[in-house]
């Protein structure tokens, strides 16, 4: 497990030793990227090793170079108005008085 480990922080410290001279944009785009990570299955066991590598062989085209401490991911999603966040927690409130009522008058 160690020396399974020890390859990761390899693989690992390769690519952080790549970013300046790294592009920023992927060499594949998302579809193909997909696509890489699905060479099929194997007949039988393999070596977790060799499992390590080629993962990181198909996914290296299409990884970008993301090197900044700061980095935590991209927020996707839509902006929510405060009249939804208004409306949310009237909604919650309205719930909870009804829950209460409930317990109290029985």
């Amino acid at each position: 497990m160690r020396e399974l480990l020890d390859a990761a922080a390899g693989h690992a410290a390769s690519y952080l030793e790549s970013l300046p001279e790294r592009p920023v944009d992927a060499a594949l785009d998302p579809v193909a990227a997909r696509d890489a990570l699905d060479p099929g299955l194997p007949d039988g066991p393999v070596d977790p090793r060799r499992v390590l590598d080629e993962l990181v062989e198909y996914a290296e085209p299409g990884v970008t170079a993301m090197g900044s401490p700061r980095f935590f991911g991209f927020v996707i999603g839509r902006r929510t108005s405060l009249e939804d966040v208004d409306r949310s927690y009237i909604a919650m409130h309205r719930g909870i008085e009804h829950t209460a009522r409930e317990r109290t008058l029985g």
